[in-house]
């Protein structure tokens, strides 16, 4: 992109990227000073939109230049669309926050044409049109992910009391990093004032997926979802839906024009009540949310007024009598019944963010290894980019975080912006999200060059009071006396370490709450322990977080995996079924096993999806629940019937969070096996592998009972 495009709609010149005035009209190219609009990426009946650079940043990045170019004629029709444009402005300010909506940088009126603009975040990526065009027609599990993703974004914009009222395939971004769906183009969106309901208002939206109460000017927060149904309808077809919208029944025939494609009968009927008349359609996202989530087979129970606590009861006495085959199809789940319930968990999860200042070379990486227990090699892989000058290693991984470790990538380099650097962190920290954050300085016990660390971490500091912040000195073992061959009892008592401790400490007075030290080696550099000083800096941590994030990096440090078993494999896969048998034993406390088993079943899918990867076999959400009813089926069977009774009085309570725990514990290690088996080449033993199952859960409820 090295030319400027001229903002004045009569010109729309492009001019060399040197030019402050275009060569052709005269008018001023660059907005504010600062933003530089580069082409035209579209134009709707509001306005036109650029593609543009905010100069006014260190990273330089894209945004979008909206315009406000109404292409209605009349003063009182100009006035009302310049009230919506404005109304768009300040809904983008408060919406922006949800981090699948677009941010809004700046809103303005330009002093060179009087113009109204507005500036927002650009998503890189395709819309869903593009996508369809591209990759042809979504299938059953395409559109179900679709839905939930999409509801939950809608739920969050319907909480702030406003309709989008424009809800299409050109409105809805994939995000070419991450895949995750933006909802964007707030131009036509209408706040709700209590009578909204019983007014007309102005008929606005895209036609063909308009609801009818929208299209008569009376919008409702139900007209989103019939929009949404529509678009959905269009996704699984590629027919336009007015081809296919029966007048005189005033439906969807769309099944009609499927072809080769096919739709199952639950998601069909979601889509038919999504784009039903406003009696019979669904009211709330959150009904339509509540409807997915249930799995095929058990479509007629959602349709039926069950009695949680009767239904508990069939279910029990069904386990006993008919045992494993009947397990399989209770707690089947299918991939997108998974990233529901996954989703709502990971809401729940006391989860930290450490972010960890330092140069490379301090101990960052060797800091992640301690709390997780994951090899060097693994972890080298598990970190992800995450911005330009940050990366990720999320633990135990991305679907159900309990600790997100956040490394900054270039620290103390010649050729890194400092400020770049800074502001990026600042942007990450201003994404409004509601987890448990840490500072963790790394500094080197004989490193004195730390300006450009301490320069970052005053900013950080001075901005965000609310973070605490832990300085961990590190690479003890640098500056031991030449005779120390391992590390001495902890703390370290030498002169040298106390006086470049407390010189360091000096250098970074006010900028830190605690200080430790910690030498984190490799199990071949031959000192002991590998991890010196972990229970220091444990518990320097955790009196800085809350109490439930506090209590979950204990855990997670103190229930060790117990003995090996000389397989690295099998040995480092417990590490990884830790963390889901403590989110397991927690979730268990939940009222009514009714609900509490499918949410159990999801963490333990996404466990054995995650050790299958382990053991080379990617695995979808799909095959992982397969593995966990084949592996599982016949122990679940007899442990509904011989334990689960005992911890479900009336069978009206909660799963009793010791069995929970230990029955996940036991589910790891069995995958374990049958994973191993597959590794070396052999058939598995489903008989084998059920009595490790057996054995591991006996084990584990009996350390417990100890406990």
């Amino acid at each position: 992109m090295n030319t400027i495009c001229c903002l004045n709609p009569h010109c729309l010149n492009h001019n060399p990227d040197n030019c402050k005035y275009c060569q052709k009209c005269g008018s001023k190219l660059i907005l504010r000073e600062r933003f530089i609009p580069r082409k035209i990426l579209g134009q709707g009946g509001f306005g036109r939109t650029f593609l543009a650079t905010d100069t006014g940043k260190p990273s330089q990045p894209l945004c979008v230049i909206k315009q406000f170019l109404p292409q209605a004629q009349g003063t009182d029709t100009i006035d009302k669309a310049s009230r919506l444009f404005n109304q768009e402005a300040r809904q983008l300010e408060e919406l922006g926050q949800h981090p699948q909506i677009p941010e809004l940088f700046d809103y303005f009126t330009h002093s060179e044409d009087n113009r109204q603009y507005l500036v927002q975040e650009y998503i890189e990526g395709d819309t869903l049109e593009v996508e369809l065009q591209k990759k042809g027609v979504f299938s059953t599990t395409q559109v179900r992910e679709l839905l939930i993703e999409l509801l939950n974004i809608l739920a969050f914009v319907h909480e702030k009391q406003v309709i989008h009222r424009d809800i299409k395939p050109e409105n809805i971004i994939r995000h070419a990093v991450d895949n995750k769906l933006f909802l964007v183009d707030f131009g036509a969106a209408k706040v709700m004032d209590g009578q909204a309901e019983m007014k007309e208002g102005t008929v606005i939206g895209s036609m063909q997926y308009c609801a009818p109460e929208q299209v008569r000017g009376q919008a409702t927060f139900s007209s989103d979802i019939y929009s949404l149904g529509v678009t959905c309808m269009y996704l699984v077809t590629n027919v336009d839906p007015t081809s296919f919208y029966d007048t005189t029944t005033e439906k969807f025939l769309w099944r009609n024009h499927l072809g080769t494609n096919s739709v199952t009968d639950q998601l069909g009927r979601i889509l038919d009540k999504m784009t039903a008349s406003v009696r019979e359609r669904y009211q709330s996202v959150g009904e339509v949310i509540k409807e997915l989530s249930f799995p095929e087979s058990n479509q007629s129970q959602a349709n039926s007024d069950v009695n949680p606590i009767n239904y508990w009861q069939k279910l029990v006495s069904r386990a006993v009598d008919k045992g494993k085959q009947s397990v399989q199809q209770w707690f089947s789940i299918n991939d997108s019944q998974v990233a529901e319930i996954l989703a709502t968990v990971t809401s729940q999860l006391p989860t930290t963010e450490a972010l960890l200042l330092g140069k490379p070379q301090t101990g960052k990486s060797s800091i992640v290894r301690g709390f997780t227990g994951v090899s060097p090699e693994i972890i080298g892989q598990g970190f992800r980019p995450h911005t330009q000058n940050t990366e990720r290693y999320i633990y135990p991984n991305n679907d159900l975080p309990l600790i997100i470790f956040t490394d900054t990538v270039g620290l103390g380099d010649t050729d890194k912006d400092t400020e770049v650097i800074i502001q990026e962190i600042i942007k990450d920290l201003n994404t409004g999200t509601k987890r448990a954050r840490v500072f963790i300085l790394t500094v080197k016990i004989n490193d004195f060059a730390t300006d450009t660390l301490r320069n970052i971490a005053q900013k950080l500091r001075q901005q965000y009071t609310h973070i605490p912040c832990l300085l961990a000195v590190t690479c003890l073992h640098e500056i031991y006396p030449p005779d120390m061959e391992n590390h001495p009892d902890y703390p370290p008592n030498f002169a040298e370490i106390n006086r470049a401790f407390d010189e360091i400490k000096a250098n970074f007075s006010g900028l830190y709450d605690r200080a430790t030290l910690v030498d984190f080696t490799l199990e071949e550099d031959g000192y002991s322990p590998v991890f010196y000083g972990l229970e220091a800096f444990r518990d320097s941590l955790t009196s800085l977080l809350p109490e439930a994030e506090a209590k979950t990096i204990y855990q997670l440090l103190d229930e060790q995996a117990g003995d090996k078993l000389g397989n690295i494999y099998r040995d480092t896969a417990r590490r990884y079924i830790l963390p889901f048998s403590i989110m397991a034993t927690t979730l268990a406390a939940v009222p009514l096993p009714f609900t509490t088993m499918p949410v159990l079943t999801a963490l333990q899918v996404s466990m054995v999806g995650l050790l299958g990867k382990l053991y080379g076999q990617t695995l979808t959400p799909s095959q992982a629940g397969g593995i966990v009813s084949t592996i599982a089926g016949g122990f679940l069977a007899q442990a509904i019937g011989r334990e689960l009774i005992k911890f479900v009085p009336g069978f009206g309570t909660v799963i009793a969070a010791s069995w929970a725990g230990a029955y996940t514990w036991s589910l790891g290690e069995a995958a374990c096996v049958y994973f191993g088996d597959l590794m070396g080449g052999k058939k598995p033993d489903l008989q084998t592998i059920q009595n490790v199952m057996e054995q591991s859960f006996q084990s584990k409820q009996n350390t417990q009972k100890e406990e």
